[in-house]
């Protein structure tokens, strides 16, 4: 497959995976387990691409920007494959969020969307603006899910949240962090 073939197929794994952070998060506000179940085979069937582009990158003329990409792609769709099981457990434990976890995690839905929306754009693009605005975007994330952590970490303490809630609301955080980490190495690859 050639150089620009392989660079749509990327930008189009990662528009899947936007579609798939879409029915997470549908899935999330209407407690709806077949939109997390497709959501889920989205995420798998990421692997595969992208392994197949990381094997179709080596040694083709000019990918040298483009070689880290699929790696960090695959650990992107891993990071919403991190948020799968908590919303499961969350519907079918029936676990209740507070109304400020809800708002928290609706934030982190939003930027991480935008977040996958850049660097989609980006892959193509190899735009430097864009690349800044990830950058800036996933130092966002990182700094509100600590802080939303800390806070939920203090309300488990008062008693104000189970350990149940607070621990899915963890790992979702976390796996934000994740995916927009691994998004702001796309855009440190690609910005040159």
């Amino acid at each position: 497959m050639a150089l620009k073939e392989q660079v749509f197929e990327m930008h189009n794994v990662i528009d899947d995976m936007v579609e798939c952070i879409d029915s997470l998060y549908t899935g999330f506000i209407y407690n709806n387990l077949m939109l997390i179940g497709e959501a889920e085979s989205v995420v798998e069937s990421a692997g595969s691409r992208t392994a197949a582009l990381t094997e179709g990158l080596a040694g083709e003329a000019g990918a040298e920007p483009y070689v880290s990409v699929p790696s960090h792609i695959a650990q992107m769709a891993e990071g919403l494959g991190r948020v799968v099981p908590s919303l499961k457990s969350k519907i079918k434990e029936d676990v209740l969020f507070s109304d400020r976890a809800m708002a928290e995690l609706d934030y982190m839905f939003e930027r991480t969307r935008d977040i996958l929306i850049s660097t989609r754009d980006l892959v193509l693009a190899r735009n430097v603006l864009i690349s800044r605005h990830v950058e800036e975007a996933q130092r966002a994330v990182e700094k509100m899910a600590d802080t939303y952590a800390t806070r939920y970490e203090d309300s488990l303490v008062g008693g104000l949240s189970t350990p149940r809630s607070s621990q899915l609301y963890i790992r979702m955080l976390d796996a934000f962090k994740v995916i927009s980490w691994h998004a702001k190495e796309i855009a440190k690859d690609l910005a040159g």
